[in-house]
C-alpha cells in the first residue's frame, strides 16, 4: 500500500495542472466562496471528467475545497490555514509519561499553533527496519495517511521527535520543511546546556545551597559535551563565591555486561549508590557530605534520580 501511495505522487500533469486551476479559482472566490458546477468546470478548464474528479478529491484531502452532493463545490473555510505535523520517535510515547519535558512542548506546540491559525496533527512513527539507518531516504516508518498527506501538499511543516535521519531526509526531499528536536534534519533545535547550568546554580545559589553538585549522563554525552558544561557550571561557582567540590557530582555508571545504561538508568543508580547510606559501595555518602543541592542535565537523569529518593525515603 505505501509503494501505490509513493507511486501516486508521480500522477499525471493534467491532474496537477487541473489542481493548480482549482486553487487559483478558489483563492479568487476566498473562504466559503463557491466555484462552478463539475461540468462547467471540465468544460472550462478541457479537463475530463475522471480528471476533475481526481483534482477535487485531491483538494479536499488538501482541504482547500470540499464538495456538498446536490449543492455544487466550495472553498473551504481553513483554505489559508497552514498545516503542521508533529512526528514523534516510537520511544516518545514513553518519555511523554516520564519526562515533564515532552508533555509541555506539545501543549505549547498546540497553544501557539491556536493562536497563530495554524492546524496541527499529532503522529507517531512505527518502527524502523534494520536498514533504516544506513538508507538516505526512508518513509516506511510513517503511517499511510501522513505519506499521502506529505505527497499531495496538505502538510506544510514538520515538527520532527527523535525520528531517524533517513525518515526526515525523505520528508525534506519532498518539499516539506523539518525542525527536530533530539534528532537531525536540516533546522535542529538545541539545548543551550551551559546556560541551563549557569541558571541552576544561580536559583540554588539564591535558595541558599552551598554544596552544588553537578550530575549529566556522561555515558551519553560526548566528552567536549561534558567539559563544556563542567566548564559553564564552576564559572557559575565562582561567580557565586561558592566552593566547587566535585566529590559531590553523580558517580559514573559503567557499562555492564554490554549494556550501556540510559540517562534514567544513570540518575537512578548513581543516586542508589550515593544517598543509600546502607550501601557498601565507595560512591556512598554520610548525610554530612551529601549536596544540599544537585544541578542534573538531563530530564531523564532527574527522573531516575526522583525514583531512586523516593525509593530511599529522602525528601
Amino acid at each position: 500500500m505505501r509503494k501505490q501511495i509513493l507511486q501516486a505522487k508521480g500522477q499525471s500533469a493534467k491532474v496537477h495542472q487541473t489542481c493548480e486551476a482549482l486553487r487559483r479559482m478558489a483563492r479568487e472566490a476566498g473562504p466559503g466562496g463557491q466555484l462552478p458546477t463539475i461540468r462547467a468546470l471540465c468544460s472550462q478548464l478541457g479537463v475530463s471528467l475522471a480528471t476533475m474528479n481526481s483534482a477535487l478529491a485531491l483538494l479536499e484531502r488538501q482541504k482547500v475545497l470540499w464538495r456538498r452532493h446536490g449543492s455544487g463545490i466550495y472553498v473551504a473555510e481553513t483554505l489559508h490555514q497552514r498545516h503542521i505535523g508533529v512526528i514523534c520517535d516510537p520511544v516518545a510515547s514513553f518519555l511523554f509519561g516520564a519526562s515533564p519535558f515532552w508533555s509541555l512542548l506539545v501543549e505549547n506546540t498546540h497553544r501557539q499553533a491556536q493562536e497563530q491559525g495554524l492546524r496541527i496533527s499529532m503522529h507517531f512513527a512505527g518502527d524502523y527496519p534494520p536498514r533504516v539507518l544506513d538508507y538516505p531516504h526512508d518513509p516506511s516508518p510513517l503511517s499511510e495517511d501522513l505519506i499521502r498527506s506529505i505527497l499531495d501538499g496538505s502538510l506544510h511543516g514538520v515538527l520532527s521527535i527523535g525520528v531517524e535521519h533517513s525518515v526526515t531526509r525523505w520528508i525534506e526531499a519532498q518539499g516539506v520543511p523539518v525542525v527536530s528536536i533530539a534528532g537531525p534534519s536540516n533546522y535542529i533545535i538545541t539545548q543551550d546546556y551551559g546556560t541551563a547550568a549557569r541558571m541552576g546554580v544561580e536559583e540554588l545559589a539564591r535558595m541558599g545551597c552551598r554544596r552544588i553538585g553537578l550530575w549529566q549522563p556522561v555515558v551519553n554525552f560526548y566528552p567536549s559535551h561534558i567539559r563544556r558544561v563542567r566548564h559553564a557550571f564552576d564559572k557559575a561557582m565562582r561567580a557565586q563565591k561558592l566552593e566547587r567540590d566535585e566529590s559531590l557530582d553523580a558517580p559514573e555508571i559503567a557499562p555492564h555486561a554490554g549494556h550501556k545504561p540510559s540517562s534514567m538508568e544513570a540518575g537512578y543508580w548513581g543516586a542508589m549508590q550515593f544517598f543509600d547510606e546502607n550501601a557498601s559501595t565507595r560512591a556512598r555518602r554520610s548525610r554530612a557530605d551529601w549536596p544540599d543541592g544537585v544541578v542534573i542535565m538531563d530530564d531523564m537523569m532527574a527522573q531516575g534520580v526522583f525514583m531512586a529518593l523516593d525509593q530511599l525515603g529522602i525528601k
